[in-house]
């Protein structure tokens, strides 16, 4: 697996935190234990960007495969 489809996956996942639980703390990355939800979104999203040259429809197409709303 690319660095790029897991930080893909990373980021269906903390998506799915904030639609679900808001901008909580979440397990961070590097020497960062826990990190705001958004924090995190953000710093996966810039790091595509760099790291791959996408841009942010692009990330944000390829982020939105497979999410399913949760109902409640």
């Amino acid at each position: 697996m690319s660095s790029s489809e897991a930080n893909l996956r990373e980021i269906k996942k903390v998506i799915e935190i904030l639609q679900t639980y808001g901008n909580v703390l979440v397990p961070g990355y590097k020497n960062i234990p826990n990190i705001k939800a958004q924090d995190k979104l953000k710093y996966l999203v810039e790091k595509l960007q760099k790291e791959e040259g996408w841009t942010i429809e692009e990330i944000q197409k390829k982020s939105r495969r497979n999410i399913t709303p949760k109902t409640k």
